[in-house]
């Protein structure tokens, strides 16, 4: 081979060397770009992700909306003119467990006539707002003798699946003073369950 043909053939082998190793370079930079692309569009995606799950807050807690409702459901609770067994049970937490011993101390107070007086009920939540100690008042009689004074009682609601409810455990102590108390077990259950 004629040594211009050789010099030729060693430029043409040197090119496509240099050419080979340029494609290397590319892909590899190309792979690099893609990547650092793909890096990008992750992290823009993760952040618009974020974005879009930024922790919702819950609605502030209306305070007087809620005392007015346990105000409402204790009313409707106690007052025994109240002829609705079923709505009331619906305003206790775990009636199901407590519905036949609430029928039995309804059935036992037949004829005594008691409501509470609205003006004596005082709310009280709890920090987080998931119970309250309520005071209250409960006048006895239709009418009620003149000079009687309301019947000082502390009972616990608790918010039960968006309802402001009657503790498991303020059921059986106003039940105790019917005179149809709670079974040990449920007064243990009814306690485990107070916030």
């Amino acid at each position: 081979m004629p040594r211009s043909r050789r010099l030729l053939v060693l430029l043409v082998a040197l090119v496509l060397v240099i050419a080979a190793c340029g494609d290397d370079d590319d892909d590899g930079g190309a792979e690099d770009s893609t990547a650092t692309t793909a890096q990008a569009d992750t992290t823009e995606a993760t952040e618009a992700t974020e974005a879009t799950e930024a922790p919702t807050t819950t609605a502030a807690f209306d305070e007087a909306a809620a005392t007015a409702e346990i105000s409402e459901n204790l009313q409707y609770f106690i007052d025994t003119t109240i002829d609705d067994d079923e709505g009331k049970l619906a305003l206790v937490q775990e009636s199901d467990l407590v519905a036949d011993l609430y029928l039995q101390g309804r059935g036992e107070n037949v004829g005594i006539v008691a409501k509470v007086d609205p003006a004596t009920v005082d709310v009280t939540f709890n920090e987080d707002h998931t119970a309250a100690d309520v005071t209250y008042g409960i006048v006895i009689g239709d009418p009620p003798p003149p000079d009687a004074q309301p019947l000082a009682q502390a009972n616990t609601f608790v918010l039960v699946d968006g309802t402001w409810m009657l503790s498991l455990a303020s059921f059986c102590d106003l039940m105790d003073q019917g005179g149809t108390p709670c079974s040990e077990e449920i007064v243990d259950q009814s306690l485990e369950l107070l916030p």
